[in-house]
């Protein structure tokens, strides 16, 4: 019964944001074809099936990011709960996992998280003044109230979440505000990742650029 992991990305580099550092951006403007549409129900099912099938009831895990997984349309993804129950004939546990910019949560996607025994991870700089320094909108609009109220909302409806923070050298030197951040919005798991420069740049020349010596300062004060 060998468990089996699949990361799905079903709106391909698609996205609502423009985060000034977003790595998934630089990478399809680098290729020839940059965003490749939205997967089909069809792709997906068939996903589901295969992965079941070699799972053999083993553990398997659906992760989706993105781009904006959500960008997919909550009945993408009502369906592909739907195909996966019909798939899963021979009892494998399935675990679910969708990694968000949180702009696009209403009550119903909530509910269907909860429903359904969704982790979701919430993409959130922290407190407001780097979050929408760093990920605007389209068009520069802040994002950060959104995203935190969809936080909360989430929270509400009982969803298992926790949160993605990219550490920018703006976010590095506001440790205490950004802790303080989640510590108000009782954010119990969190994640930290360094920010990387765009590929083929030479690191550290960006406004947002995050040196060795800042990401250590980060973890210390952090810890």
């Amino acid at each position: 019964m060998p468990d089996i992991s699949l990361m799905m990305k079903p709106a391909s580099a698609g996205c609502n944001l423009r985060c000034k550092y977003c790595f998934y951006a630089d990478e399809a403007a680098s290729r020839a074809e940059g965003a490749r549409g939205l997967m089909t129900r069809g792709t997906a099912a068939l996903c589901a099936q295969k992965a079941l099938a070699h799972a053999d009831g083993g553990v398997v895990t659906f992760a989706f990011q993105g781009g904006e997984p959500s960008l997919a349309g909550l009945e993408f993804f009502e369906h592909f709960a739907e195909d996966v129950r019909a798939a899963n004939t021979r009892g494998s546990r399935v675990a679910f996992a969708f990694q968000t910019n949180g702009m696009l949560i209403d009550d119903a996607w909530a509910a269907f998280f909860a429903k359904n025994n969704f982790l979701v991870g919430v993409s959130v700089d922290g407190c407001a003044a780097v979050h929408d320094l760093l990920r605007p909108a389209p068009g520069g609009a802040p994002s950060h109230a959104t995203v935190a109220e969809n936080l909360r909302r989430l929270r509400r409806f009982g969803v298992a979440c926790n949160t993605l923070t990219v550490v920018t050298k703006q976010l590095a030197r506001s440790v205490e505000d950004t802790y303080a951040f989640f510590a108000a919005e009782g954010v119990s798991y969190q994640q930290y990742i360094p920010c990387m420069d765009p590929l083929g740049a030479k690191c550290g020349r960006l406004d947002y650029s995050l040196t060795p010596r800042a990401y250590a300062s980060f973890l210390h004060k952090l810890f």
